[in-house]
C-alpha cells in the first residue's frame, strides 16, 4: 500500500467494530469504488438497440451486462426481455415476437436465433440464384452468337479480300 492510500486508510472511520482484513478491504472498496446512478444506469439500458451488424446473442450479452447495473432484482429476466423485442433490428422478428402471447426470454431468444439464421440462408440462396442466373444469360448470350454466325466454309469466303476493282459490266 502506498502512502497516500495509507493515508486515507487511517482516516476512514471503522466505529466500533473490530479492525480485520476484509472490514479493512471493505472499507476501502467503499471509498474508491464509485457511486452508481440507478436512474442514469436503467436509462442507458432503457436506451440500447440492437447495432445494424450485430448478431442477437451478442446484444442479449449487451444487454445482461447493462441490467446488471440497474437493480433489477427478480424482474431482469423481463426487462431483458422487454428490451430485446423493442430493440431488435429485423422488423419481421419484432412483429412475430410481438404476436406471441406469453413469451419468455429463452423463446424469444430462440426465436431470434432462428430467424438470424434463416435470413442468412435466404441471403445465400438469393445470391446464388442471381448467380445461376448471369451464368445462365451468359450461356445463352453464347449460344445465341453461335447460332448468328455463318457456316466456317463460308465464313472463309467472306475473309478473302474482295476485288478493288468493280466487275465489268455485260452490254
Amino acid at each position: 500500500m502506498g502512502k497516500e492510500c495509507l493515508q486515507i486508510f487511517l482516516n476512514l472511520n471503522f466505529g466500533t467494530e473490530e479492525l480485520t482484513i476484509t472490514s479493512a478491504l471493505k472499507a476501502l472498496e467503499t471509498y474508491f469504488l464509485p457511486k452508481r446512478n440507478v436512474v442514469y444506469e436503467r436509462s442507458v439500458f432503457n436506451l440500447c438497440v440492437q447495432s445494424s451488424e450485430e448478431i442477437v446473442d451478442c446484444y442479449v450479452n449487451r444487454l445482461r451486462k447493462l441490467a446488471s447495473s440497474c437493480q433489477f432484482g427478480t424482474l431482469t429476466d423481463e426487462m431483458i426481455h422487454d428490451s430485446l423485442v423493442i430493440g431488435i433490428q429485423d422488423k419481421g422478428t419484432k412483429v412475430r415476437l410481438l404476436r406471441e402471447k406469453d413469451l419468455s426470454l429463452d423463446r424469444a431468444l430462440d426465436m431470434c436465433k432462428l430467424s438470424e439464421v434463416t435470413n442468412k440462408q435466404l441471403k445465400l440462396i438469393q445470391k446464388d440464384e442471381k448467380q445461376n442466373n448471369e451464368e445462365l444469360n451468359l450461356v445463352q448470350g453464347k449460344c445465341k452468337s453461335k447460332k448468328d454466325r455463318k457456316p466456317p466454309h463460308l465464313e472463309k469466303m467472306s475473309n478473302q479480300k474482295k476485288p478493288n476493282k468493280p466487275y465489268p459490266s455485260k452490254t
